[in-house]
């Protein structure tokens, strides 16, 4: 078993031995993104959540439609070509290699099969991030390269576990998966505790899937949206369950992923072959990864927020890409529930406008500049071998 992790602000040269940089786990405008953590984190602050049930208020007395952030839901900017060629001209361009892209939108291949019709990407893998409940916790499986000739079929299938998950479908499900030797199945930022359960108990799922189903689970997340410290926890529990490790970028706003595989294949089935049968992967951090959490989130927030005047039109401007049920429950653009935004969200957002000034843009990444989180390598260290 080969897992190198580099990270190419230290090892500039990390490349040079590679033909293909491949890009894992990014969305589009096809993934529905909850809001439900907005009221989740309002909650646990008085003087917010009191400013939350003010905005509920004055919502059910101006249009009889209360909040519900639990069904309401945005979409990443980016189209699916938008997202295919953010993803391949970092590789091409930065890293100077082939690129292998494989966009994976939440419980849906809608982004991929869309560009399937197209000459410049009819090649792209048909992927997905799948909602996987398991006991009191959720976990995320990146699916990536299922069969055309039952993508759809699984996809029903998939969806009925999310719904009315049992283990013993579970494991139908993975086990098939698994007899497909093209196909990648990966876990997804396993750290992260999608359901809110708390850490311990999390943790204890999540090291109860991977004793039940980890020998149809192929390889285990690098997050480059999770934290350094998380992603050390995650090569330790790769090393506990004789797990590979694999890139995730996670991109949900314009900036390319964070992380990326480097392989020699020319292409996905080489690749999927690599982590599958020869146990061997080189995860690349790339330099955003170094930025400033707070900073990198400010920037996606930017980009969900800004208008592009370029795409189709009922897509340009946020309130076009955020959902909110009407009053007989069906699902809306916010753009059709009110006549302008509120003066708050305006005001937010127009600071938010000013990343893109440059100096203010840099003044903040100098305030934000964190020390050397990356002094202490992953565990086995920088391009070492395991």
């Amino acid at each position: 078993m080969d897992r190198r992790v580099s990270c190419l602000w230290k090892e500039p040269s990390a490349v040079e031995s590679y033909a293909t940089g491949i890009s894992l786990h990014s969305h589009t405008n096809y993934s529905q993104e909850s809001l439900s953590f907005i009221g989740d984190f309002f909650k646990r602050n008085a003087m917010l959540n009191r400013w939350l049930r003010t905005q509920n208020e004055y919502a059910v007395r101006v249009s009889a439609n209360p909040l519900n952030l639990d069904k309401a839901y945005w979409t990443p900017p980016l189209t699916p070509m938008a997202a295919f060629r953010v993803e391949s001209l970092q590789i091409e361009r930065e890293l100077g290699l082939r690129s292998l892209v494989s966009i994976s939108d939440h419980d849906t291949i809608g982004a991929p099969m869309a560009l399937r019709v197209l000459p410049e990407t009819r090649h792209v893998p048909i992927s997905v991030e799948w909602t996987v409940p398991f006991g009191d916790a959720v976990f995320h499986m990146g699916i990536h390269n299922l069969p055309a000739f039952a993508a759809e079929s699984m996809m029903e299938n998939f969806r009925e576990y999310t719904k009315s998950p049992r283990r013993e479908r579970l494991t139908e499900l993975l086990e098939w998966l698994d007899a497909q030797r093209d196909v990648l199945v990966v876990l997804n930022h396993p750290y992260w505790d999608l359901a809110h359960i708390g850490s311990d108990l999390h943790e204890k799922a999540l090291h109860a899937l991977l004793a039940e189903e980890g020998e149809c689970i192929h390889a285990l997340e690098l997050s480059g949206i999770r934290s350094w410290e998380e992603n050390q926890s995650v090569r330790r529990l790769a090393e506990g369950f004789n797990q590979m490790l694999i890139s995730g970028g996670d991109r949900h706003g314009s900036e390319p992923n964070a992380t990326l595989n480097l392989s020699s294949c020319t292409s996905f089935d080489e690749f999927v072959n690599e982590i599958r049968r020869d146990r061997q992967s080189h995860v690349l951090f790339m330099p955003q990864y170094r930025e400033s959490n707070t900073l990198r989130v400010l920037h996606t927030l930017r980009a969900v927020t800004r208008e592009y005047s370029e795409f189709p039109v009922g897509s340009q401007r946020w309130d076009e890409r955020v959902f909110h049920c009407d009053r007989s429950g069906e699902m809306q653009p916010i753009a059709h529930l009110w006549s302008k935004p509120p003066i708050y969200i305006k005001a937010f957002f127009a600071l938010l406008a000013l990343l893109d000034v440059g100096p203010v843009d840099q003044t903040l990444r100098v305030a934000l500049r964190q020390p050397d989180r990356f002094s202490a390598p992953l565990e086995g260290g920088e391009g070492a071998g395991r």
